[in-house]
Parts: C-alpha cells; structure tokens; sequence
C-alpha cells in the first residue's frame, strides 16, 4: 500500500503494528500505533495453541473474557486480525470526529488515484463506505455469499456461538478496506470489537470480517449509514471475479473501461511495483490485457 500512495503528498498514514517493528517504518516517515508485545511471537503462537484444546476451552472461559478487556493481554494473545480492531478503535478515537480515513490491509492493497481525491468522492455520501466481494470465487467459482463460502459462514458461527440469523445468500463484505468519517468508523468498531468480546473463539480464531459483516446484516449498525459498493467498482477484492469486463493496462486495472480507485488482494494474481504498476503472473483472474 504504501509504495502506491508514494507519489501523493498531504496524507497522514499511521501503521498499526508491534512495538518491535515501529523503528522500522520511521525510515519511511510513516507514524505508528503499536501494541506493547507482538502477537505473532513463539509465546503468543503457543498460548493461543494452548487456548484451543479441549481442556483449557472448558476451564478457562473467564480467561479469554479478561483477555479481551485488557490491552496489554490482548497484544499478548489475540489473533492480530481481531486486535487490529481493537486498535483501530483506540486510533481513531484520538481523531477528530468528521476526518476521513481508510483503515486498509497494508500488505496486498494498492491505491491506483489519490487518496485525497477518493475521499472528496465518497465523503460527499455521508455514509460508511463498505465494499463486498460479489461475485464468483477466482478458483471454485461459486458465488460469493455466506451460503457458498464454508469458510466465512464457520467464522461466523464461531463469532456468534451459533448459526447466524440473517440470510446466508447475502454477499461478503470485504474486511480489507473501510472508509468515512473518524466517527462513523468509531461506531463500527465499537460494534465489531463488542462482537468479538463475546465470542467464545474471540482469542484465537480469524473472526474480524464476521464481526464486520454481523454488524451489517444482523441490523446491528442502521443501514442508511452505510453504503455498500458493488464489487469493482471502487474497490475491486480480488478473490470474486463480477460480471464485469476487466482489463490491464500499462500496469492499471480498469473496469468497464474506467480506472479501479483500490485494488484489494492483487498478490494472488501477480505483482506490484512502483511506476510499473500491477503484473499478472497466474491466469486464475478473468482480466483481458
């Protein structure tokens, strides 16, 4: 992500990440909010391993309930796909309330305009900007909703201790990239973190993109505060494949013959790099160049 917006000047990028890796990304002036330990450390892989048997589920539920109220346990602990919205919570709480953000994955998501200029466009919405995966699965090819995806419809169950309640032909939404204002952010967060506190598998398993979705379909966020964009059209999540005509070109992707502001999980398909852009590598994608 940050090789992509390089070129753009005025923005304020913060990185959320461990404390052992914040001196890393001060050679590339960008600012971060980190957690006292790394979740990803030998002991934190082996207590989570550890929080998964059979033996301490049953004993220790009250365990994982004080994990997930305090922060520093939660660094210790805790998936870093869950904690990063704890995290994201506690960042965006410092900022002013009608700031424009994307809380994007830094890793496989790229901006192919200005994020300035993106914000002028979906700001004038006054709504959360939320983006789906519609469409089919790059490899299977079956739709993408809840009813298809067995491994989103398992994280949703385990984030709510049961089946879901709202309908599972309703397509995913994408967890790798939000965007709108500071407060309306705040209030999904709010919402997303509460769900994963109760969650028995709240510690270990992969539940940020239920907690995103649960939020939205089981009506616990109202939903003239949000819009939901088609897949492609702003963000293209590359692992659906819409019903749209998608061409490379000179290392940009377009949809329809119009620019992709995001392109989200292009490392699935090839790779990126500055003044080059996007190169495919594999032909799982339906894209013409």
């Amino acid at each position: 992500m940050l090789e992509s917006i390089k070129t753009y000047p005025n923005l304020k990028i913060t990185c959320l990440t461990a404390r052992k890796y914040g001196k890393s990304w001060s050679k590339y002036n960008v600012m971060t909010f980190e957690t006292f330990f790394n979740p990803m450390s030998l002991i934190g892989k082996i207590l989570r391993f550890l929080l998964r048997t059979n033996l301490v589920k049953q004993r220790f539920k009250k365990i994982r309930y004080l994990i997930l109220k305090k922060s520093i346990l939660r660094s210790i602990f805790l998936v870093p796909h869950n904690l990063r919205h704890y995290m994201a919570l506690d960042l965006v709480k410092t900022l002013a309330p009608e700031d424009f953000i994307f809380l994007v994955d830094s890793r496989d998501l790229i901006f192919q305009v200005s994020p300035i200029e993106l914000s002028k466009m979906l700001s004038n919405t006054g709504k959360l900007n939320l983006f789906d995966e519609g469409g089919l699965h790059y490899r299977d090819h079956m739709l993408q909703n809840f009813q298809e995806s067995e491994a989103n419809r398992s994280w949703v169950y385990k984030l709510l201790n049961r089946p879901p309640e709202f309908n599972l032909e309703n397509v995913i939404i994408n967890g790798g990239c939000i965007a709108g204002s500071a407060k309306e952010v705040k209030k999904l967060l709010e919402i997303t973190t509460s769900l994963i506190a109760q969650s028995n598998f709240g510690v270990e398993e992969l539940l940020d993109q239920a907690a995103l979705n649960v939020a939205v379909y089981s009506g616990l966020i109202t939903e003239n505060s949000i819009q939901i964009n088609k897949n492609g059209v702003i963000v293209l999540n590359m692992c659906g494949i819409p019903e749209n005509t998608f061409t490379l070109s000179e290392g940009l992707i377009y949809c329809d013959g119009n620019l992709v502001p995001i392109i989200h999980q292009f490392d699935r398909f090839g790779y990126y790099s500055p003044g080059k852009g996007i190169t495919l590598s594999r032909r799982d994608y339906k894209i013409a160049e």
